[in-house]
């Protein structure tokens, strides 16, 4: 509920808004964050994998212009090099997890934002209430 601020002034819970998302279908989303919940419905074709693998004999032309949006490099065990958007330390790179969830939106998040739903019982409405008006949208 705490990221529900950040969506109605920027269009996405990250900053800056081209940051890595974790994305999926309902089910997953569900699975994460405690009750009340914020779910926000993005449009597919807005969100942009945040890896590009690159094959072993690429030039190192060709490794810089993937760097421009993948900042992070790992050299692969066949020689290949993942480019990521992920941080160096996190440990979901070249993973199943990052090739299935990890998104980023490069372009406007409210473009991409379809809906926000706020999901919670009826004493949850209160909390909701007190949070939007602490904030100028």
């Amino acid at each position: 509920m705490e990221s529900l601020p950040a969506v109605l002034e920027r269009g996405i819970d990250v900053h800056p808004t081209n940051e890595v998302i974790f994305v999926d279908d309902l089910d997953k989303a569900l699975e994460y964050g405690d009750w009340p919940k914020v779910l926000l419905a993005l449009q597919w074709g807005f969100l942009k994998c945040t890896y590009k693998e690159l094959s072993s004999d690429a030039t190192q032309a060709q490794i810089e212009i993937a760097r421009s949006e993948f900042p992070t490099t790992i050299k692969q065990e066949d020689g290949s090099i993942w480019c990521t958007r992920l941080k160096e330390d996190d440990q979901r790179i070249a993973t199943g997890y990052e090739i299935a969830y990890a998104k980023w939106i490069s372009g406007d998040p409210w473009a991409a934002i379809r809906a926000v739903f706020v999901l919670g019982g009826p004493n949850d409405l209160a909390s909701l209430e007190r949070l939007l008006s602490s904030h100028r949208y």
